[in-house]
Formats: structure tokens, C-alpha cells, sequence
């Protein structure tokens, strides 16, 4: 699903969702994208990234 231009939502198929997005979520930061963990509920958890 991709909500604009520069950002994606993301999600992580497999074991360990939510430490697998809190990692992900590190190195996208450290990378320099602006990235915002969603917890919509009753839905997985995700994350949101934008393209600065």
C-alpha cells in the first residue's frame, strides 16, 4: 500500500513481528527516513516510512 509518493507502510511476515519492525525501524532511521511505528487496532502492527 503505498499512501503517497514518498512513504510506504510496512509490515513483517514470520516469527518475532514486532522485534523484527523495532530493528527494521532502527536502520531505516539511521538511514535517514522518517519512520513511525503504527498500532492500529485490530490490525498488525507496522511501520510507516517517508522519504525525506
Amino acid at each position: 500500500h503505498q499512501a503517497s509518493p514518498r512513504t510506504v507502510r510496512l509490515w513483517h511476515d514470520g516469527p518475532d513481528e514486532q522485534q523484527h519492525l523495532d530493528l527494521y525501524a532502527a536502520v531505516l532511521r539511521a538511514a535517514g527516513y522518517i519512520v513511525i511505528a503504527e498500532h492500529p487496532r485490530g490490525q498488525r502492527p507496522r511501520l510507516r516510512v517517508t522519504h525525506r
